[in-house]
């Protein structure tokens, strides 16, 4: 009986890492990076600070370019490793999840290079992205735990899923202590607000990362390094979304 599981862990293993091949979007180690990067260049962009200097944003019509650039380019490679995979449901998702990160990353940049009369993001329209954002993390999540499930044998993705959730209560706790309190005499329905915009924000910004492992695992490629004809999409996918870096 253990001979014929582990036979039949093997080759779904197999399965897996042969389906992934099909994916072109940044995953593993090289995935991880790329949302670091796109995490701390949203950041500068959404207090109005250059990306890669510590100065304020000088924009210009460039700018604008940039991001619609970023944002043509996104999609369309997102749309083609979701056409390549169109037999495998679950990577399919996460091609529609990196679509729609595409898109609320880039008008994010946008409205930052249009930004009148301060070049930065408001609370309202960072809600607006986020909300946005939540859409594709909830496809992204129903692709995620199908690959999960099949893959679940794999002591690797145990330990990664495990993690995600010890990341995302600590990411959590320091997002809620560097809120703002207010005033003790808030209702209950303000504080519980607050909880709840820390809980998404600190959800919306773990599952890329976990996603990033997760896939590596299932392709047994924690690096993440692209090969054969994948390099070409693989890489311009990564560097269209990071066009706003380039923000002066």
């Amino acid at each position: 009986m253990s001979n014929t599981t582990n036979n039949t862990n093997v080759s779904i293993k197999a399965t897996l890492v042969e389906e992934m091949q099909c994916y072109t979007l940044p995953y593993g180690g090289i995935g991880f990076v790329f949302h670091l990067l796109v995490y701390w260049m949203l950041y500068r962009l959404s207090i109005g600070k250059c990306p890669w200097r510590l100065t304020g944003l000088k924009l210009s019509d460039l700018d604008s370019w940039l991001a619609f650039a970023g944002l043509i380019g996104g999609v369309t490679l997102a749309i083609y490793s979701a056409v390549r995979c169109r037999h495998h449901w679950p990577l399919v998702l996460l091609a529609v999840w990196r679509i729609i990160f595409t898109i609320a990353l880039c008008i994010a940049a946008l409205i930052v290079a249009d930004g009148v009369p301060t070049a930065c993001l408001d609370f309202d329209e960072m809600f607006i992205i986020l909300l946005f954002y939540l859409l594709g993390i909830v496809i992204q999540f129903a692709g995620l735990g199908l690959l999960a499930r099949t893959s679940w044998a794999d002591r690797r993705v145990r330990i990664m899923t495990g993690c995600l959730g010890g990341a995302l209560l600590i990411l959590f706790v320091a997002i809620r202590l560097n809120v703002p309190r207010g005033s003790s005499g808030r209702s209950w329905r303000k504080k519980a607000n607050d909880w709840v915009w820390c809980a998404l924000l600190a959800f919306s910004l773990m599952v890329g990362p976990y996603s990033d492992w997760l896939l590596g695992c299932i392709a047994d490629n924690l690096g993440g390094v692209p090969q054969g004809d994948n390099i070409l999409p693989y890489s311009y996918y990564m560097l269209a979304n990071l066009f706003p870096l380039a923000f002066a």
